[in-house]
């Protein structure tokens, strides 16, 4: 069980372009903060991050000015607190599914929170000098029975000497775990970084330093599996060079799964992000495929009916360069709204080659651009569909440290061969949520994922002249799920179906002087399809019970072909048709709160594959196939 810090999000509003600057300023929007959380709390506090406590209570009785568009009623809640200077609490049930009357002009708080509450059914008193508690109003009495109407009573500084602080302890929906629940309720280890403790505590810019913050979690370069869960690649147990399709670790972007190579050289920009999320252990049962290890979540910020900017420029030692934006874009007033972020990374490195002379040994060439769309349907908060596309363009040296370092502090490669990469990525999702009850919701995940890498590098790895390596790798995955959720007060469950189709070729010329060429080429082309459930039930208020199960059928065919040195070997074909499930239970109890205790059992799950073996003299090759890997 990880613990969770503060997850309120300051964000500075830049104006990143001059004419939304001028609209920003003549719309008079200031520079604020802004409160963004998920409300499945039992109690949660929203405040401006550097208000004191200890403010006036008259505060509370000077005019300020609000800007608030009718919206959901936990948004609208979150940014009066902001632009009042006022805490609020609420009960996260009592706000599900409300929405907020719109307040725009120059208001004292308390009248702007009470036109803010029209039509909800809520009311609110005060707890103090800068807090106030929304709570259920008094109903109506009947005609025949009249009685005066009161107010809620004003802000006074002596209510606060003797009231409890209230504790802000807003939560987070773990999207990885697909049952809603928060990161203290997930009975198996996970760690979860926010905005604020990656970017701004911790000023963390890229996934390799939250791999290294995250407790067993390590980081290797790609040519060896970019990163490890408790001592497993992300790609393989063994990096296997044949094919990226079977992993041991399920890596995704905004809830679409992307491929290992991807994963590998294209890890995913910490720009702009809103959450990552680490799940060590199998998460076969929800994740599927390839995630024996574990999971990795990388979600975005998503867009948000304002101009909001956010822009990013940083210089170091190296030439080291990362210039980064982000923009909001409000077309219809809670219907559509878009979010486009760009980030540039360059830099020389700190590696040398004296060989040949070049001091960009380790350079670094990225760019990679991010468009979103937000839809609901006329202005249904019960239905919307969230798209994103995301192309990445990599040149320069991926694995600069890949041996040759003569001394190793030096820093300096003696390879003969410039090793060069030209990567291209492209990621697509279309997440679409529709509630049909408070009970009840429908979830579809589209995705797809492409990736083209090309590199050549020094086949021997030495100051001589031993070979020069041309490596491709092409790769193209589609999937598709998906689920149902249902959730009462004591229960939580899914069903879902998912299936997914990978093609997957690589191959390589390796030119070794006066021998001739090595050349090899594989094709890995696979179809699966999963049905799977997950449920939870509170026996009591401390004590739940869970359990989850994962049927997975799986094809694959593999086809292999070599020419050594000017003799072809020709094709070798291997197929497989794997169908296995994977099921899970747990139980947890909470001995108070917040602390709870679990423990679960789960089969983890990897992919079969195939491999080729040839003798030392090439007389003769093996083609063979391997099934399915479990823990």
């Amino acid at each position: 069980m990880a613990t969770m810090g503060e997850t309120i999000r300051l964000r500075e509003r830049w104006p990143v372009w001059l004419i939304l600057f001028a609209m920003w300023m003549a719309s008079g929007v200031e520079t604020d903060a802004s409160a963004a959380t998920s409300m499945r709390s039992t109690t949660q506090s929203m405040a401006t991050e550097g208000t004191h406590p200890a403010a006036s209570s008259a505060q509370a009785h000077v005019s300020r000015s609000f800007d608030l568009p009718a919206q959901p009623l936990d948004d609208a809640l979150a940014a009066f607190g902001l632009q009042s200077g006022l805490q609020v609490s609420v009960d996260a049930q009592l706000v599900r599914g409300l929405s907020s009357q719109p307040v725009h002009g120059s208001y004292v708080p308390e009248e702007a929170l009470r036109d803010l509450l029209q039509g909800t059914g809520l009311t609110f008193r005060t707890a103090g000098d800068s807090t106030v508690v929304l709570e259920k109003a008094t109903p109506l009495p009947s005609a025949t029975t009249p009685q005066p109407t009161t107010a809620p009573p004003p802000f006074k500084a002596e209510e606060s000497r003797h009231a409890p602080p209230i504790v802000k302890v807003p939560e987070i929906i773990m999207l990885g775990d697909k049952l809603d629940r928060s990161i203290e309720d997930i009975p198996q280890s996970v760690s979860l970084f926010t905005a604020d403790n990656i970017l701004r505590q911790a000023n963390t810019t890229s996934a390799q330093e939250v791999f290294y913050r995250t407790p067993n979690v390590s980081v290797g370069e790609p040519a060896n599996g970019h990163f490890q869960i408790r001592g497993v690649n992300n790609n393989n147990v063994v990096r296997n060079t044949d094919t990226g399709a079977n992993g041991s670790i399920t890596v995704l972007s905004n809830l679409v799964p992307i491929s290992f190579s991807s994963a590998d050289y294209f890890p995913p920009s910490l720009w702009d992000i809103k959450t990552v999320e680490v799940f060590k252990g199998p998460q076969s049962v929800t994740q599927g495929p390839n995630s024996l290890a574990g999971a990795v979540l990388f979600n975005y910020q998503e867009p948000e009916f304002n101009y909001e900017g956010r822009s990013r420029f940083t210089y170091a030692s190296y030439n080291t360069l990362n210039a980064a934006l982000a923009q909001n874009l409000k077309l219809i007033d809670d219907m559509l709204a878009l979010r486009f972020s760009y980030e540039r990374q360059t830099s020389d490195g700190a590696i040398d080659n004296k060989l040949l002379n070049i001091g960009d040994w380790a350079n670094v060439d990225r760019n990679t651009f991010r468009g979103q769309a937000l839809l609901r349907p006329f202005k249904n908060k019960d239905l919307e569909a969230k798209l994103t596309v995301t192309s990445d363009w990599f040149g320069g040296n991926a694995t600069p440290s890949h041996g040759g370092f003569t001394p190793f502090f030096d820093r300096i490669n003696s390879h003969d061969v410039r090793a060069k990469d030209d990567i291209k990525g492209t990621t697509a999702g279309l997440v679409v949520n529709g509630r049909i009850s408070d009970a009840l919701r429908v979830t579809s995940i589209s995705g797809f994922n492409h990736l083209h890498l090309g590199q050549i590098f020094d086949g021997g790895g030495t100051p001589d002249p031993d070979g020069t390596v041309d490596f491709f790798r092409k790769e193209n995955v589609g999937t598709q799920e998906l689920r149902m959720n249902y959730e009462t007060r004591r229960f939580r469950g899914l069903v879902g179906v998912f299936g997914q189709y990978g093609s997957y070729e690589s191959g390589f010329d390796f030119v070794i002087p006066g021998a001739g060429i090595f050349i090899k080429s594989i094709t890995d082309k696979r179809w699966n399809a999963s049905l799977f459930g997950d449920a939870e039930y509170d026996l009591t208020d401390r004590l739940s019970i869970g359990a989850g199960l994962r049927i997975h059928h799986e094809d694959y065919r593999i086809t292999m072909g070599q020419n050594v040195f000017g003799s072809a070997i020709g094709f070798q074909t291997t197929e497989r048709s794997d169908t296995v499930p994977l099921p899970k239970v747990h139980i947890s109890y909470q001995l108070f709160d917040p602390l709870k205790v679990g423990l679960m059992v789960s089969r983890g799950f990897r992919s079969g594959g195939g491999s080729v073996t040839y003798s030392p003299q090439f007389a003769g090759v093996e083609t063979s196939s391997y099934g399915p890997e479990h823990t």
